[in-house]
C-alpha cells in the first residue's frame, strides 16, 4: 500500500524503490522478495490462481463449457483472495491515473494464465479428446486472459471506485458470454462460422 500512496502523491515515475523501503521501514532486499519489480508492487503481481482443489476438479469435469468453467474458476479465485479492499481501491485509481502501468498487469496477467495451459489440456482429454492439443489449450487460455484483461482495464478505467473487481470481472464474463453464444433466431457478432474468411 505505501508503493501505491507513494505513486499517487508523486508519480509513478518519481518514485524509487529505496524511497518504497524507506518508507516502509524493510530493507531493498524484503522488497524483492516480495516484488519483482516497482511496477509489480504498484499495479500487482496479477491475479491469484486457483488452489489445487480447483484445479483438479476442472481438470476432471466433463462438461462442455470448457471457457466458461475456466473463467468461473479465475473468478471464484479472484473473490476468495484475501480481501484487501483498501489496497484495490488505491490501485484501481493509480491505474486509471496512470494506464501505462496497465501493459505491465498485462504482461504478468499473460505469463500466470500460461501456467493454466497443462490443466486446460487435461480437461480437453476428458470432454474432447480429438480436441486435446496445446494450440486448442492455448486458444482457451487466451480467451480467458482476454476477459481478465478486459475487465481489469474497465475497472480501472472507471477509477475502481467502490465496485469490487470481482464484480467488474463477473459482469465482463457476461458480456463475453452474450457476444459468442447464439441466441434464438439472431445471428451472434462474434460466431466463428467454419466457413468464415
Amino acid at each position: 500500500m505505501i508503493a501505491i500512496e507513494l505513486a499517487l502523491e508523486l508519480s509513478s515515475g518519481q518514485v524509487t524503490v529505496d524511497m518504497i523501503c524507506e518508507r516502509a521501514l524493510i530493507s531493498v532486499r524484503t522488497f524483492y522478495n516480495c516484488f519483482p519489480s516497482k511496477d509489480a508492487a504498484l499495479a500487482g503481481n496479477g491475479p491469484p490462481l486457483p488452489d489445487e482443489g480447483a484445479l483438479g476438479a476442472f481438470r476432471r469435469d466433463r462438461g462442455p463449457d470448457v471457457l466458461g468453467d475456466l473463467l468461473q474458476m479465475l473468478a471464484t479465485a479472484l473473490e476468495q483472495a484475501p480481501d484487501e479492499r483498501e489496497i484495490k481501491r488505491a490501485r484501481g485509481r493509480l491505474l486509471c491515473q496512470e494506464p501505462h502501468l496497465l501493459a505491465g498487469v498485462t504482461a504478468r496477467l499473460t505469463a500466470v494464465s500460461q501456467e493454466l495451459v497443462p490443466h486446460v489440456i487435461a480437461r480437453l482429454e476428458n470432454t474432447s479428446p480429438d480436441r486435446a492439443e496445446r494450440a486448442s489449450a492455448e486458444l482457451i487460455v487466451n480467451l480467458a486472459t482476454a476477459v481478465l484483461t478486459t475487465a481489469q482495464r474497465e475497472w480501472a478505467r472507471h477509477g475502481a471506485g467502490d465496485e469490487d473487481p470481482v464484480h467488474t470481472l463477473r459482469r465482463t464474463i457476461s458480456l463475453a458470454r452474450d457476444l459468442t453464444s447464439p441466441r434464438a433466431g439472431e445471428g451472434t457478432p462474434m460466431s466463428l462460422r467454419p466457413d468464415a474468411e
